[in-house]
């Protein structure tokens, strides 16, 4: 490397942190026999996890110096994941159940770092080679949320829980997982109220907003603007499946306003409103109920 390259600081401090991961494992996170040695931002942090599972976990010889490598190719530039995959770090995470344990203790012993810990081992997720690791590690993440996902949809919605969790969605909270047909991946969310949204500063968003504002009982058609605009005399949007499953269907087959990040379905040729869905930048569902035809700014 020519002397006069300079070197970011913060990428030598997270390949030290993953180099001493490496080295010390579980032994040295609070609690390990060896964690005297380790200071305890380091202990903490989620290189030292990426490290921990990436080589100290891999039974072959080598596995250090390999984390040297990664590291290496880190500091010359390349995204950690890529230099991690490089350097064979998740060719041994296939033994998700090992992993998970792994993954688990941490988080457990240093529960106040999670969202670090959720933002760094997210994106590394697609260079794991097997889908039961990634599945079990998401699982661990996001307090079982993949295998409760992954049973509705299948395994083919594991990219797209990892796009979701990339994009600082909550899938302990996902209700639902849908694709546009430009193939974007879209979420609804268990949200929250007025009230609850108001103790924490915040605005009202999805399905609780939802229900709470457009609904608010299913069998009431004064109440339920869903079925009041779609099905009035019929028995169609009476349940959250059912008006879920509209909104699933409107953002696979309705127009996208890209100006306001709107959706718009056309739910019946016969009714005076169609349904309008807002969808933030990341892909959050933040709202969706009957809209006015009249108004809908784009041709359906």
């Amino acid at each position: 490397m020519p002397a006069s390259t300079t070197i970011d600081p913060s990428i030598l401090e997270i390949g030290r942190v993953i180099v001493i991961g490496a080295v010390f494992g579980e032994t040295g996170i609070e609690g390990g026999s060896l964690s005297y040695l380790v200071d305890y931002e380091i202990a903490s942090s989620p290189y030292y996890l990426v490290g921990w599972i990436g080589f100290s976990l891999v039974p072959v010889v080598g596995a250090v110096a390999d984390a040297r490598d990664a590291v290496q190719a880190l500091i010359n530039g390349d995204e950690l994941g890529a230099a991690l995959n490089a350097a064979g770090a998740f060719s041994g995470v296939g033994d998700g159940v090992k992993t998970a344990a792994a993954v688990g203790m941490f988080t457990t012993k240093y529960s106040s770092k999670a969202n670090d810990i959720q933002k760094v081992m997210v994106p590394l997720l697609k260079y794991v080679p097997l889908n039961q690791a990634k599945k079990i590690i998401l699982d661990v993440l996001y307090s079982g949320a993949a295998t409760r996902l992954v049973g509705k949809y299948g395994d083919e919605i594991l990219p797209d829980l990892i796009t979701i969790a990339d994009k600082n969605g909550n899938l302990a909270k996902t209700i639902d997982v849908m694709k546009s047909n430009t193939e974007r991946v879209v979420w609804l969310e268990e949200g929250l109220t007025k009230a609850e949204a108001e103790a924490l500063d915040k605005t009202p968003v999805g399905w609780k907003h939802i229900f709470e504002k457009h609904i608010k009982d299913y069998d009431d058609v004064s109440l339920n603007q869903f079925a009041n605009a779609f099905d009035p005399s019929g028995t169609n949007y009476r349940s959250a499946e059912t008006v879920q499953s509209l909104i699933n269907e409107g953002i696979s087959n309705g127009k996208f306003d890209v100006k306001e990040g709107i959706y718009y379905y056309d739910v019946a040729a016969s009714s005076e409103k169609v349904l309008k869905i807002v969808v933030g930048n990341n892909g959050f569902i933040v709202s969706a109920f009957p809209y006015l035809r009249t108004k809908v700014p784009i041709a359906l």
